[in-house]
């Protein structure tokens, strides 16, 4: 690119600003509507500019003038150019000039498994050789998979303490609904225990929607369990090892029968369809 110098404190001895010799310059290559042409119902502008073999010398800015108040200033006189590589576009993110460096991720790998490769690889590079003032930051996919951890962590949570919150004004109690949070958090170590069987990865928006819709399935079961047990321990009198064995006998198959079909509604949104 062309990069053009201005030796501001000549320009402002000869009463020229910057922008005067930028539209110089461009007025000469580019050139500068000086009038509209009609024709009929046609409209055509006229534009001034230098000819063709001279637009293509550098040496023809030598013969440019700036005009001031009517005096023509040697464009040498306040300012100086040479050819230089320069950038093809500057951004900005929050008025910080940026560079993005993208890529896709080929099929059959994961993400997060690559995404931690090149943050291995550029260890090194961020902490010794990265320049004074500096910085290298992630986003994209990953900065999308953080704040949706980020909130799906919170929803957790808060869906965890609004369900405790429920039980206890139901129960009356705080022992039960801790057991009945207690199997959600043990019922984590399962989808663990999937995801290493089945090798899978783990995804932060699927599986922590699936986390949290399995916590639902857990508490209605946990509910449905206690509850009957509750009752034969008030109805029957029994003591707490046999309404426990009783209830675990009675109350087997709707368990069951629920959470099947819990999961079998939920095949559709594991694979994907």
């Amino acid at each position: 690119e062309l990069a053009v110098s201005v030796d501001r404190e000549k320009a402002a001895l000869y009463g020229v600003s910057s922008r005067d010799v930028g539209m110089a310059i461009r007025g000469a290559i580019q050139g500068i509507e000086a009038a509209k042409y009609r024709d009929g119902n046609e409209e055509y502008d006229i534009v001034v500019r230098l000819a063709e073999k001279y637009r293509g010398e550098l040496e023809s800015l030598r013969d440019l003038t700036v005009m001031n108040d009517g005096a023509q200033i040697p464009l040498l006189s306040v300012a100086k150019w040479e050819v230089a590589d320069g950038y093809g576009s500057i951004r900005r993110k929050d008025q910080t000039r940026m560079a993005t460096i993208s890529s896709d991720v080929r099929a059959g790998l994961n993400s997060n498994a690559v995404l931690r490769e090149v943050r291995q690889v550029l260890s090194d590079f961020s902490s010794s050789e990265l320049p004074v003032g500096y910085q290298i930051r992630y986003t994209g996919q990953s900065q999308d998979q953080d704040e949706a951890a980020a909130f799906l962590q919170s929803a957790f949570f808060g869906a965890v303490m609004l369900i405790g919150l429920i039980l206890v004004t139901q129960f009356n109690s705080v022992v039960k609904p801790v057991i009945i949070l207690t199997s959600v958090f043990m019922s984590t170590a399962g989808v663990l225990l999937g995801l290493v069987v089945f090798r899978m990865p783990f995804g932060i928006i699927m599986t922590g929607v699936g986390v949290i819709s399995l916590a639902g399935i857990v508490v209605n079961n946990a509910i449905v369990l206690l509850d009957y047990i509750d009752i034969l321990r008030t109805r029957d009198g029994m003591d707490r090892e046999e309404a426990l064995v009783r209830g675990g006998h009675v109350r087997f198959r709707p368990v069951v029968l629920t959470a099947i079909t819990t999961a079998l509604g939920l095949i559709p949104l594991a694979i994907g369809l």
